[in-house]
């Protein structure tokens, strides 16, 4: 009876099972991580009929690295929470949003992104949708 699901977990093959599971379920997820240095953070809304964490993400998807090893790094934790946070608002109340992925980098190495990916025809998890 779940409104979305969110995973904040730390390997692929749960994130591909949540991915798979909302797309049966026909409900949101939201994607989230940190890298494990602690600098970098993503965030990316899957929603009904529209690209999926595998679209987004294809390289990860038959990765089945369980690293369990997380920094316990505040700042990144709390800039993704708000992440998050923001990303249920838009989905709950409307809320205006132009992206699905939304990646930050705290050190400054990369200017933070936001994007706004289709869904692929070719998605090994999706693509029979379309």
């Amino acid at each position: 009876d779940a409104t979305l699901f969110v995973a904040g977990v730390d390997n692929n093959p749960t994130r591909r099972a949540v991915c798979e599971y909302a797309i049966e379920h026909n409900k949101p997820a939201i994607h989230a991580a940190v890298s494990r240095g602690g600098n970098e953070t993503y965030a990316m809304i899957q929603e009904p009929t529209k690209a999926c964490w595998a679209c987004a993400y294809p390289g990860y998807l038959n990765k089945d690295e369980y690293p369990c090893n997380l920094p316990a790094i505040n700042d990144v934790l709390l800039v993704l929470a708000g992440t998050i946070v923001f990303s249920i608002d838009t989905i709950v109340s409307d809320r205006p949003r132009k992206w699905n992925v939304r990646e930050t980098f705290l050190d400054g190495t990369l200017p933070d992104r936001v994007r706004d990916i289709p869904r692929r025809a070719d998605c090994a998890v999706c693509g029979y949708l379309n």
